[in-house]
């Protein structure tokens, strides 16, 4: 859930980044809109206009990316090799490093989150190794 404690630091940034560029590199495209729209709009609204645009689509591209990381699934079903501690990622039925024949299956789950990880380890959880 780090991710989402990092949401409004992150649409602040790209938010940022892209206002600079439309204040650097959008002369030609406000030039374009005031001919479009042809004195509907002054210089002032329109960059206003751009900028509540540019705002709405980092935060939907960043909340997209968001929900991208969340639906991650993160539990998956591995032979393991309890004489080594090992996982046999490839699920090829053999343990990576002893070469013994795998035949239990068990749930892991990856991250690389330091919360994450933390809170396993309070849990009692441990650490395999992995091919």
């Amino acid at each position: 859930m780090s991710s989402l404690k990092f949401y409004p630091i992150l649409a602040l940034v790209c938010i940022g980044i892209a206002a600079l560029l439309l204040v650097t590199k959008g002369g030609p495209v406000i030039r374009i809109l005031e001919d479009v729209f042809q004195d509907r709009y002054t210089e002032r609204e329109i960059i206003l206009g751009l900028m509540v645009v540019l705002v709405v689509f980092v935060a939907l591209g960043l909340m997209f990316l968001l929900m991208l990381i969340i639906q991650e699934r993160i539990f998956y079903d591995y032979y393991y090799c309890e004489d080594c501690n090992a996982v046999d990622r490839s699920n090829e039925g053999a343990c990576p490093f002893c070469d013994k024949r795998l035949i239990k299956k068990d749930t892991f789950f990856y991250t690389h989150y330091s919360d994450e990880i933390s809170l396993a380890r309070e849990y009692g959880l441990i650490e395999a190794k992995e091919d």
